[in-house]
């Protein structure tokens, strides 16, 4: 009986979050607004930046004068290509693997799909619906390691959040299967990291740490802390995107999607979404509680949003101690928009890759931001260039045959 009564109260409660999650979604996105008292029942943290505030236009227009400044300084520059990255000597073509699970149309999924798309060479896709009838599996898993072993791939990648432990029996990420696999076909073992500042995800690192030959992160900060127990390798995989539409004609000003169900994120899109109204600017968000919510829009809608907006804004993910860059922020980039990027208070990882003020605008508390939708606002002409140079940059910096080259070098040491 208890634990009836017990079961009930959680499903009231998982509806009552559902519920305030939707309205908070709603209201945000239609009057950049929601009441605080929904709080008490969606997730909050304790990672934040400061409160936010409207302010005056002697203010504003102080810290205006010197983002200007620093745009005019970055414009008169030339334009040369990222040296970041530098590549050592011709390799010859590998043949990649993909391991999935589950449905082929799901963020996680469709973001593999684009990145093995991306290489210009042999290419293997093997998907393994999730299901427990052990026989089923073993058939599947003959039939697989038969497909991977006639493909004989030099390179195996799989997502980091795959199934581990006892969940990850007779599927393609048993630990067995794996390391069978490599055993015999003698192939390496690449581990794509979509977040790596969560307790938990130190555990999956820990899971797979003794079969991968990497793990390969976006976040040049994260992954060399990551780097001092874990093989991680630093690389801008959403550069890869290979579904991206070409740029078109743009619809509305200010666009961003994900999900909020960070305390910050809500609270700080509620403040763009009135700045927008105070500065007639016209804004799109695609807003939900998590990405594996059945309301998400889906990756193809995403991309050709984000091709038809004119600016879009970059929240970033909380590490420990800093601002993890996204994929929405590379491919804002990519796709024309101008990115309005926020950053950390004394760190900016986009800036690794990219130039604040030449190839987007950062912003790292509430002035910065009212001053940028004031720029928007008043002095557009200053900003347009920076969408073509920035996408300029990036196709120049990180096109997808000089990006796997440099990891190919990594993973075989050459």
């Amino acid at each position: 009986m208890r634990f009836k009564i017990s079961k009930a109260v959680d499903s009231i409660k998982r509806y009552i979050q559902k519920k305030a999650y939707a309205f908070a979604s709603f209201s945000i996105s239609n009057f950049g607004y929601y009441p605080g008292i929904l709080d008490y029942f969606i997730s909050k943290n304790n990672f934040r930046i400061n409160g936010f505030k409207f302010y005056s236009t002697n203010e504003v227009k102080i810290r205006v004068q010197e983002m200007l400044m620093r745009i005019n300084s970055s414009q008169a520059k030339n334009l040369p290509t990222n040296s970041l990255f530098s590549t050592k000597t011709p390799i010859q073509q590998k043949r990649l693997a993909f391991l999935t699970i589950g449905n082929t149309e799901s963020i996680t999924n469709k973001v593999l799909l684009d990145i093995g798309n991306s290489y210009n060479g042999e290419v293997i896709f093997v998907n393994q619906e999730f299901h427990r009838d052990k026989s089923r599996s073993k058939v599947y898993l003959d039939s697989s390691f038969k497909l991977l072993s006639d493909f004989n791939p030099d390179v195996i990648f799989f997502e980091l959040h795959t199934l581990m432990n006892s969940e990850s029996d007779n599927t393609l990420f048993s630990k067995d299967f794996i390391k069978d696999t490599k055993e015999r076909l003698g192939s390496k073992i690449c581990v794509i990291c979509f977040d790596i500042w969560r307790e938990f995800d130190l555990s999956y690192l820990e899971y797979w740490s003794d079969l991968v030959d990497s793990f390969v992160h976006i976040d040049q900060k994260a992954a060399s802390i990551v780097d001092r127990i874990y093989p991680m390798f630093f690389w801008p995989y959403p550069a890869l995107s290979s579904s991206l539409p070409e740029r078109q004609h743009k619809d509305y000003g200010i666009f961003f999607q994900g999900s909020i169900r960070e305390y910050d994120r809500r609270k700080l899109l509620s403040h763009v979404a009135r700045l927008s109204k105070k500065y007639e600017i016209s804004f799109k968000f695609n807003i939900f509680p998590h990405h594996t919510g059945k309301n998400t829009p889906s990756r193809a809608k995403y991309l050709g949003d984000l091709a038809r907006a004119k600016y879009c804004i970059g929240l970033s993910q909380k590490s420990r101690d800093h601002w993890l860059i996204t994929f929405r922020s590379i491919e804002a980039i990519y796709s024309g928009a101008i990115l309005l990027q926020q950053t950390g208070v004394d760190f900016d990882p986009l800036s690794i890759l990219y130039k604040p003020f030449e190839h987007y605008l950062p912003f790292k508390n509430d002035l910065d931001l009212q001053a940028i939708l004031f720029i928007i606002k008043n002095h557009e002409e200053k900003i347009e260039i920076l969408s073509e140079k920035a996408s300029t940059y990036h196709r120049l910096s990180y096109n997808s045959p000089h990006l796997w080259k440099i990891l190919l070098e990594e993973l075989f040491k050459l």
